[in-house]
């Protein structure tokens, strides 16, 4: 268990909550993600399940 009291310990919780502050920055993806799921994943959905919105994946999912 560390030591609570230690600074380095301190300054990064301090860095972490920091971190997430703004949480709307947490959720800006690098644009490779996009072609990612556009080139290699919608593709098998769509050859699989017959839906390429992965909202509607989960759906599908809690229908069944």
């Amino acid at each position: 268990m560390p030591d609570l009291k230690e600074p380095d310990y301190e300054s990064r919780i301090r860095a972490q909550i920091a971190q997430y502050a703004e949480p709307e920055n947490l959720l800006k993806l690098p644009r490779v993600y996009h072609y990612w799921i556009a080139k290699h994943i919608r593709p098998k959905m769509s050859a699989v399940f017959g839906i390429s919105n992965v909202l509607l994946l989960y759906a599908y999912c809690a229908v069944e």
